[in-house]
C-alpha cells in the first residue's frame, strides 16, 4: 500500500484490470479453463533451474522478489479460502478432499524441510535479526489465525477436538519412528531428546503457569495411561 493507505498500482493491478475486460467474453473464459487444465506443476523446477541458470544475475532479483512471491500466493490463498468458505458444508468438503488428495504432500515436505535447513545455517551465524523475525513471523501468523477463528463464529472447543484428535494421531505416527531410530547407538534422535530436555526446562523455569496449568495434567494423563497399560499386562499373565 501507498501512503494514503491505498494499494499501489503495479503489474498484478495492471492486470487484473485487463483481466476484468477479458473475463466479460465467454471465449476468453473457456480458455482460461482450458488453460488452467493443462497447467503442469510437474515442470516448474525445470522453469525455477532456467530462471537461476541463465543468467548470474536472475538468481539475486529472484531471491529479492522472494518475500513478495509470497505474499503474492498468500494473499491469493487468503481471498480463495473466503470464497471457499460461501460453500456449502457438503459441496466444501468433498471440494475439500479432492484439493488435499492433489496436493504433493511429500514435496511441500521436502520445501519446508529445506527452509528449515536455510533457517538453521542462517541461525548459526549469531544474527539476532534472524531470531526476532522468526518470532514476529510466528507472532503475525498467531494473529491472524485467532482473529479469523474469531470472525468466522467457529466454537473453540469443537476446534480444539478435531485438532487434538489431528495432533493425538501425528504423535503416534511420529513416536513410532523416534521409537526406530532410538534403537541405534548415538543416534541423532538422542542428541535431540537431550536438546528437548534443556530446552524444556528453560521453559518451564520461564512458564510457571503453563506447567501447573497445562504440563501437570498431561503428565498426569501419561502416568494414568502407563498405568493401565502395566495393569493390563499384569492381566494377560
Amino acid at each position: 500500500m501507498n501512503q494514503d493507505g491505498q494499494n499501489r498500482k503495479g503489474v498484478i493491478e495492471g492486470g487484473t484490470r485487463v483481466l476484468k475486460e477479458l473475463m466479460g467474453s465467454p471465449r476468453f473464459r473457456q480458455s482460461l479453463r482450458i488453460l488452467l487444465n493443462e497447467l503442469d506443476p510437474e515442470n516448474t523446477p525445470e522453469l525455477v533451474r532456467t530462471l537461476m541458470e541463465q543468467d548470474p544475475e536472475t538468481p539475486l532479483g529472484i531471491l529479492g522478489s522472494a518475500p513478495k512471491f509470497a505474499n503474492t500466493a498468500i494473499l491469493g490463498a487468503n481471498e480463495l479460502m473466503q470464497k471457499l468458505s460461501e460453500f456449502t458444508p457438503e459441496l466444501l468438503g468433498s471440494f475439500s478432499a479432492e484439493l488435499l488428495n492433489e496436493i504433493q504432500a511429500e514435496k511441500l515436505g521436502e520445501a519446508l524441510g529445506l527452509l528449515t535447513v536455510l533457517l538453521f545455517r542462517s541461525g548459526g551465524q549469531e544474527n539476532g535479526s534472524l531470531e526476532t523475525s522468526v518470532s514476529e513471523l510466528g507472532q503475525g501468523i498467531a494473529r491472524g489465525f485467532n482473529e479469523t477463528l474469531t470472525s468466522q463464529g467457529i466454537p473453540r472447543a469443537e476446534l480444539s477436538e478435531h485438532l487434538v484428535k489431528a495432533i493425538v494421531s501425528g504423535m503416534d505416527s511420529m513416536a513410532r519412528r523416534l521409537s526406530e531410530d532410538a534403537k541405534v547407538e548415538d543416534a541423532p534422535t538422542m542428541k535431540a531428546v537431550d536438546n528437548l530436555t534443556q530446552g524444556i526446562k528453560g521453559i518451564a523455569r520461564r512458564n510457571p503457569d503453563l506447567i501447573t496449568r497445562v504440563v501437570r495434567p498431561l503428565v498426569q494423563a501419561g502416568k494414568e495411561a502407563f498405568a493401565e497399560e502395566d495393569t493390563e499386562d499384569g492381566g494377560d499373565d
